[in-house]
């Protein structure tokens, strides 16, 4: 009977990702935060993208200028890829702290949180905003291809 149920654990671990497939998400300039999310229905907010992304979920960044006035948290696993440097760009005007956090809370020495990218956008402070990006409690965050200007 162990052996059964170690079995069906071992199965159900192994096929997790074709159960739960992960999802694209898409935000845009010109997107509204009561659509789906979808490529024909992007969101308008980084934050309200992060805020139904899970796990291994992708948020693409249309070409365009982002506001981000508060603090967003990313989740772990979730990667964000924008159209470009210079092309998609993150106005990050949120004094208080980082923009962007990717932090895991509860860690126990547990260095499996992360597997995720933020890659192909410029993250502008305006001279107002004190963080990009903030990492804490994760491993293998790539960040590449970004640009970061004008940060406290």
């Amino acid at each position: 009977m162990i052996r059964i149920l170690l079995l069906i654990l071992f199965l159900v671990s192994c096929t997790e990702k074709e159960v739960f497939p992960q999802a694209n998400y898409y935000i845009s300039p010109s997107g509204n935060d009561s659509n789906d999310g979808s490529a024909g229905s992007p969101w308008r907010t980084l934050m309200k993208a992060c805020a139904e992304a899970t796990d291994g979920d992708k948020i693409y960044a249309a070409a365009g200028t982002y506001t981000v006035n508060v603090e967003t948290e990313v989740p772990d696993g979730v990667s964000i890829q924008g159209a470009g440097i210079d092309i998609t760009v993150f106005n990050c005007t949120y004094s208080g702290g980082p923009a962007l956090k990717l932090e895991s809370y509860g860690y126990s020495g547990n260095t499996n949180y992360g597997n995720q990218s933020i890659s192909y956008a410029t993250f502008n402070g305006l001279m107002t905003g004190k963080a990009a990006i903030t990492v804490n409690f994760r491993s293998y965050v790539y960040i590449h291809h970004c640009k970061f200007i004008d940060f406290t």
